[in-house]
């Protein structure tokens, strides 16, 4: 990705070596509050490293079409899910530029918060807010996505469904 390309939408802010967490700390505090809006972290690949053990297979989440989700611990006081994106397919540059530019901008409460990235030779990373309650397809369908019985009842299921269709008609 170029530097340029982010840049001319985005606002960045590079998080150096060495940067204490409660510098970052404050960075994401004010990110989830929503006094950034628009703006996302350039993290460190070390901090990113350090914070899932390596990219431990233990810290996996889930995997998508993209790669693999990481549980990431930032000295145990914060958690992010990690998305390792591996630049193999050929769309995969622009569907990472699409994610940081669209999500560093959209705030809303069914659709969980980007709060940086990372370019790391041909390996590209997104940092997420962790969903404390899983994912909208747990929260619908349960653990065990076979199962058609669900952790919500039809209420619940019905305003998350409407108030996400709202917001996706906002933009």
């Amino acid at each position: 990705m170029s530097k340029h390309s982010i840049g001319k939408r985005q606002k960045t802010n590079e998080v150096p070596i060495g940067t204490p967490l409660s510098a970052l700390m404050v960075e994401f505090n004010s990110l989830m509050l929503g006094n950034r809006k628009g703006s996302v972290v350039v993290f460190n690949y070390q901090l990113l490293e350090a914070a899932t053990n390596k990219f431990s297979e233990s810290n996996i989440l889930g995997e998508g079409s993209s790669g693999p989700v990481y549980r990431a611990s930032f000295d145990g006081k914060f958690i992010a899910a990690v998305k390792k994106v591996n630049g193999i397919r050929q769309d995969a540059e622009r569907e990472f530029e699409n994610e940081v530019n669209w999500l560093g901008k959209i705030w809303h409460q069914n659709i969980i918060k980007l709060l940086g990235y990372r370019v790391h030779g041909k390996t590209r990373f997104l940092v997420y807010e962790m969903m404390q309650n899983g994912s909208l397809q747990t929260q619908l369908y349960g653990m065990n996505f076979l199962l058609v019985s669900s952790n919500i009842d039809g209420e619940r299921h019905l305003q998350m469904v409407s108030s996400t269709e709202q917001f996706i008609l906002s933009i």
